[in-house]
């Protein structure tokens, strides 16, 4: 049996400034951990309701010394945090996930005329355990990108696919990329101002985009030690009316690293059991 209070302290107290280790795991202690986070989650929406405050972390990719100085800085989170849903709506205002919006919102079952309530509830009707197939709805909130960024797909001024388009083939090879009109359109249909996403490379920590109805947070500073990128969590105390300004960034810099100790930063081998 694994205990976890103790994997949780060992996890919680190790060094930040060790940058070149990790914290050592047996194979018996992440397959437990996974096993009961299934558990947690089964019961679990694929959106759920959030209310305010709340820090919003954006991709950390795996870089846990950071994940701990978030946890430094800002404190730990509370045991919600075991609901790992696909997306939320906070404070009934913001749409929040990793990638963004799909075109299947369009369709039924959701319905401009049907409210927040209902739409959500159609959202739910995707039942977990599931693995997002593509194309597909839960595929697009994971994958999608707006238009503008560097995995949108570029076409010639005069297409007459670009005229009218508010989704466009993803450069990722999977889901879309979204214009402003089509964010618009899905902010209506669950009655929410705005989108705050993840998924993608902020050099300043976060990018606001279309209209600035789209914020990227991105949480990994120096990204896998190629990038020198800022990192950002999105503090959001309580909304107030100005949708375009939810609230306050916490920015995080770069560790230095010696260079040598990048094969460091990932898992090569599990201790045995």
């Amino acid at each position: 049996n694994v205990d976890l209070k103790d994997l949780a302290n060992r996890l919680l107290t190790f060094d930040t400034e060790d940058v070149e280790n990790h914290v050592p795991l047996t194979a018996a202690e992440c397959l437990s951990v996974c096993h009961m986070a299934m558990e947690a989650m089964r019961s679990t929406d694929i959106c759920i309701h959030i209310k305010t405050p709340i820090n919003i972390v954006g991709d950390l990719h795996g870089q846990f010394h950071d994940l701990l100085r978030i946890f430094d800085a800002l404190g730990q989170p509370p045991e919600t945090f075991q609901w790992m849903p696909m997306c939320a709506i906070i404070d009934g205002q913001i749409f929040c996930c990793h990638g963004g919006i799909s075109p299947n919102f369009m369709l039924q079952p959701f319905n401009l005329r049907g409210g927040q309530q209902a739409n959500v509830q159609a959202l739910n009707e995707c039942k977990k355990p599931v693995e997002p197939v593509r194309p597909g709805i839960l595929c697009d909130i994971m994958w999608s990108d707006p238009i503008g960024t560097a995995f949108s797909a570029q076409f010639s001024q005069s297409s007459e696919t670009l005229t009218e388009a508010k989704w466009l083939p993803n450069k990722r090879g999977c889901s879309f990329s979204f214009s402003g009109q089509a964010l618009e359109e899905v902010m209506r249909l669950f009655q929410t101002q705005m989108l705050i996403r993840g998924h993608q490379v902020a050099m300043n920590g976060y990018q606001s985009q279309l209209n600035r109805r789209c914020v990227t947070v991105f949480s990994a500073p120096g990204y896998c030690g190629v990038y020198n990128n800022i990192s950002s969590i999105l503090q959001i105390e309580r909304l107030n009316d100005d949708s375009k300004s939810p609230g306050s960034f916490f920015l995080l810099r770069p560790m230095q690293r010696d260079p040598s100790a990048l094969a460091n930063l990932f898992w090569n081998e599990l201790r045995d059991i």
